[in-house]
C-alpha cells in the first residue's frame, strides 16, 4: 500500500511546530505538579519573636528583619539593637539571650522571648562655696557623670587652707566631713566652707599674765567676721602694760574682729614695790616722783627721791637699798626696794632752790642767793658783814662752809665761819675761823666785842690759793673743845670754855675800798658723835687771851 503525503505549507507546518511545542509545556506542567505533592508531605515550620523593655519606656529594641506578625521561619537571623531612653543606661539582656551588647544576633530555631534591660540614670552635681575653698572626693566615680538608680556615693571634703567646713546644703544636710548619698533621684548638693582666720596671743614677758579668749578655739581660728573678745588677767607683781601687734591701746577687754589673720601682743611690766622710811619720825618728808598710789613701780623705771628735812634737822644719809647724803636720790626700779631716810639734829643748805631760807636777803647784792650759792660782799674799810642761820642755838656741833672768792687781786680781806654766838644779829660774843686767799688762818673768840687769839695767823699749805678758789672750812665742837678742819685736814683741837653753844654764820671782812665778794655754798650743822670728839692738844700758852688784840688789824 502506497501511502502517499501532501505537502504542507510553510504556514501550516509552523502552526504544527506551535502546537506541539504547547502540548510538550502542559505535559511538563502536569508532571511538575505531580512531582511537588510528592515532596510537601510537611509543612514549611515558624517561630515567634517577642521583644519586651524593662523598665517600660526606658529604650527601644530595633528588629531587623522586620517581621509583621512576629513570625520567623525556622533558621531565619533576626539582629536586635538597643536605644536607651534619657535618663537611662541599657543594663543587659534577659530570657533567650544573654550580654550587655547593645547589638545582638538571635537565631530563630524555637519561640524567643527577649527582655532588654534598663537602669534608671540619675546625676549628681556638687558645689563648693565659695569657689576653690575646699574640694569634694567622690567614690565612686560616676561614669559619664551619672549613676545607676540605688547607687550609694561617699562623699569626702577636703578644706583648702585657710578654710573650714561648714556643712552640707541642697539634697544633701548635716556637717559630717564624709556622707553616703543614695542616688534615688537627681542630686545637686553644695559643700559649704568658711574662711578661717588664725589667732595667735603672745604674753611678754612670760608667764606675766594670761589672756582669756571668748568664744575659745580649739586651733586658734576664727570664722570670718567673728567677733572675739580678749581679756587681760594680770599676774602677781606684774601690771598690764597695753596691746601691741594687730591690736593697740591700754584698755584690759578689746574686741577683735577676725577679718584677717592676728597676731596680738598682751604686753606687761614686771613690777617693784618701794618702801621709804623717815627716822627718826617727823624729822623730815620724802617725796617719790613719779607718785605711785600702792608704791609700786614698773622694772627699770627710775624714780627721783626728795629728801626734805624738819627744820633743825638735815638729811645725815640713805640707807637700806639706797646709800649717800644728798637730798635727791634717783633710784632704779630693777628690784623691791625699802629706802630709809635716815635724819639727824643739824641743818644743810645748798642753796639749789634759789631761796636764801633762814639766811639774810636783801635783793641787793650785799645779801642774797646768786646761781644755787650764798653771795655776800664785804664792807670795805675794815668793815664786817655777817650773816647767820637764824633758827635754833646749836651746842656740839660739826659745822662746815664751801667759800670761793670772786677775785682775789688783794688779800688784804678774811673771809670764815662764826659759831656759838651769843648775839641774834652779830658776832658779838663768838668764835671765828676766818682765811685769807694767800694761804694763812687764824681761830679767835669774841666776848663784848672784843677779840682774843685762840690761835693767831698762822701759814697753812692746806689752803688754796689763787682766783675762784674754793676751800672748806668745818669745825668740831664738843664740850670745851674745838678742833679745826681746812679742806678736810685737821689743824689741831683747841680749848674753848667761854661759850658751849650758840648760833652759827658766815662772815667777811675787807680792808680795801673796793671789797671783794665771797661766794658760800653746802652749809651744813651736824650733831657730833662721840667718836668725832677729841681733846684739847694746844698747850694752854696758846691759850692766854691777849686783851685788846684785834685780828682785823694784825694782818
Amino acid at each position: 500500500m502506497n501511502i502517499s503525503f501532501t505537502q504542507k505549507s510553510k504556514k501550516e507546518r509552523l502552526i504544527s511546530l506551535l502546537i506541539g511545542i504547547h502540548a510538550l509545556a502542559i505535559v511538563g506542567v502536569l508532571l511538575l505538579m505531580f512531582t511537588g505533592c510528592e515532596k510537601d508531605d510537611e509543612p514549611v515550620k515558624m517561630y515567634s519573636l517577642s521583644v519586651s523593655v524593662a523598665p517600660a519606656n526606658a529604650g527601644t529594641v530595633e528588629v531587623s528583619p522586620l517581621s509583621s506578625n512576629g513570625m520567623y521561619k525556622k533558621g531565619t537571623k533576626v539582629t536586635l539593637t538597643v536605644k536607651s531612653a534619657e535618663g537611662h543606661t541599657f543594663n543587659a539582656w534577659s530570657g533567650d539571650a544573654a550580654g550587655s551588647e547593645a547589638t545582638i544576633e538571635v537565631l530563630m530555631d524555637e519561640n524567643k522571648s527577649i527582655n532588654a534591660n534598663f537602669d534608671k540614670m540619675y546625676s549628681l552635681n556638687i558645689n563648693v562655696t565659695p569657689a576653690n575653698a575646699g574640694t569634694v572626693e567622690v567614690a565612686p566615680a560616676p561614669e559619664n557623670g551619672v549613676y545607676k538608680e540605688g547607687t550609694k556615693v561617699t562623699l569626702t571634703v577636703k578644706p583648702a587652707e585657710g578654710h573650714e567646713f561648714k556643712g552640707w546644703s541642697g539634697d544633701a544636710t548635716g556637717s559630717d566631713a564624709t556622707i553616703d548619698v543614695l542616688m534615688d533621684g537627681n542630686k545637686n548638693i553644695n559643700a559649704n566652707f568658711d574662711k578661717m582666720y588664725s589667732l595667735t596671743l603672745n604674753v611678754t614677758p612670760a608667764n606675766a599674765g594670761t589672756v582669756e579668749i571668748t568664744p575659745a578655739s580649739e586651733n586658734g581660728a576664727y570664722i570670718a567676721g567673728t567677733s572675739v573678745l580678749l581679756t587681760v588677767k594680770t599676774a602677781q607683781g606684774h601690771v598690764f602694760k597695753g596691746w601691741s601687734g594687730d591690736a593697740t591701746g591700754g584698755a584690759a577687754t578689746i574686741e577683735v574682729m577676725m577679718d584677717g589673720n592676728k597676731n596680738i601682743n598682751a604686753n606687761f611690766d614686771k613690777l617693784y614695790s618701794l618702801r621709804l622710811n623717815v627716822t627718826p619720825a617727823d624729822a623730815g618728808t620724802v617725796e617719790v616722783t613719779p607718785a605711785s598710789d600702792d608704791g609700786r613701780y614698773t622694772e627699770g623705771s627710775t624714780v627721783t627721791i626728795v629728801a626734805t628735812p624738819a627744820l633743825t634737822y638735815y638729811l645725815k644719809e640713805w640707807a637700806g637699798d639706797a646709800t649717800g647724803s644728798t637730798d635727791i636720790l634717783e633710784v632704779a626700779m630693777n628690784s623691791d626696794k625699802t629706802i630709809n631716810a635716815a635724819f639727824d639734829f643739824g641743818v644743810k643748805e645748798t642753796f639749789n632752790d634759789g631761796v636764801a631760807n633762814y639766811f639774810l636777803d636783801d635783793q641787793t647784792g650785799v645779801w642774797g642767793v646768786k646761781d644755787n650759792a650764798y653771795v655776800m660782799t664785804g664792807a670795805g674799810n675794815n668793815g664786817w658783814v655777817s650773816s647767820w642761820y637764824n633758827y635754833d642755838d646749836f651746842d656740839d656741833f660739826e659745822y662746815s662752809v664751801d667759800i670761793k672768792t670772786l677775785d682775789n687781786s688783794n688779800y688784804s680781806g678774811a673771809v670764815g665761819i662764826y659759831f656759838r654766838s651769843q648775839d641774834d644779829d652779830f658776832m658779838l660774843n663768838s668764835y671765828r675761823l676766818a682765811i685769807s686767799f694767800d694761804g694763812e688762818w687764824y681761830l679767835t673768840k669774841q666776848i663784848n666785842g672784843d677779840y682774843f687769839w685762840i690761835n693767831p695767823w698762822t701759814a697753812s699749805s692746806d689752803i688754796k690759793t689763787g682766783p675762784n678758789v674754793t676751800n672748806n672750812l668745818k669745825v668740831i665742837c664738843s664740850g670745851s673743845s674745838i678742833e679745826v678742819f681746812i679742806n678736810g685736814v685737821s689743824q689741831g683741837v683747841f680749848a674753848a670754855t667761854e661759850f658751849t653753844s650758840g648760833k652759827v654764820g658766815v662772815t667777811c671782812n675787807d680792808y680795801a675800798s673796793d671789797p671783794r665778794t665771797y661766794v658760800y655754798d653746802n652749809f651744813t650743822v651736824k650733831k657730833v658723835t662721840s667718836k668725832q670728839t677729841k681733846s684739847a692738844s694746844v698747850s694752854a700758852t696758846r691759850l692766854v687771851d691777849t686783851a685788846g688784840m684785834d685780828p682785823r688789824f694784825s694782818k
